[in-house]
């Protein structure tokens, strides 16, 4: 009769810890298609630094004045623990025409996490353009924060240099683009001839 007990307490139990699991299994699946299923994440949901011990990259772009398709340029500049890449864009199809791809190591990595975490890199705004920024502002610039984990998007933010009223970002624009082109040595020489 005490081994009858015993077994069905040992069920019992293991019944408990793989509900357990199972519930939080589902909700790591839920957490994760949520994500997937929505790019921009508030600055709630996120603690930037935390994403120097991941397989992850922050980006930031800077697009220029909506010209001619020939004329038009874009700086993307990203920054993950292993390397570091400027590229220079032309045209309105994303085609890359030049690029600078430096190393990088995690201890570096951590650091410009923590610095652009100051400047509200991921800190989110409502407003009333959504989350497309292409057209906005047209003879000004535009800025786009991103951040990427295991090649998936966890948040798109952007701003304007129009109006802080314009866009997603939160952030200080300008502060952040300083902090992304100062970890590209020569920045300025590589890109004297690109006009934003």
């Amino acid at each position: 009769m005490q081994s009858y007990q015993l077994r069905r307490v040992a069920i019992i139990m293991l019944a408990v810890v793989l509900l357990v699991f199972g519930v939080v299994q589902l909700a790591n699946l839920f957490r994760r298609s949520d994500n997937s299923s929505s790019i921009t994440q508030t600055a709630d949901l996120l603690d930037l630094p935390d994403y120097a011990a991941a397989d992850s990259r922050v980006v930031l772009t800077q697009q220029g004045e909506i010209i001619a398709r020939e004329d038009y340029r874009e700086i993307k500049i990203s920054i993950s623990p292993n390397r570091r890449t400027v590229e220079i864009i032309s045209g309105y199809n994303g085609r890359v025409i030049d690029r600078r791809s430096l190393a990088n190591d995690r201890a570096a990595y951590a650091v410009f996490l923590r610095a652009i975490n100051q400047f509200g890199f991921d800190e989110s705004k409502g407003n009333d353009l959504g989350d497309d920024e292409r057209g906005i502002c047209p003879g000004g610039n535009r800025t786009v924060t991103e951040l990427l984990n295991d090649g998936e998007p966890i948040f798109r933010l952007w701003a304007a240099s129009c109006s802080d009223r314009l866009g997603s970002l939160a952030g200080d624009a300008d502060e952040l683009v300083e902090l992304f082109e100062a970890q590209i040595p020569d920045f300025d020489g590589f890109t004297r001839d690109v006009r934003l």
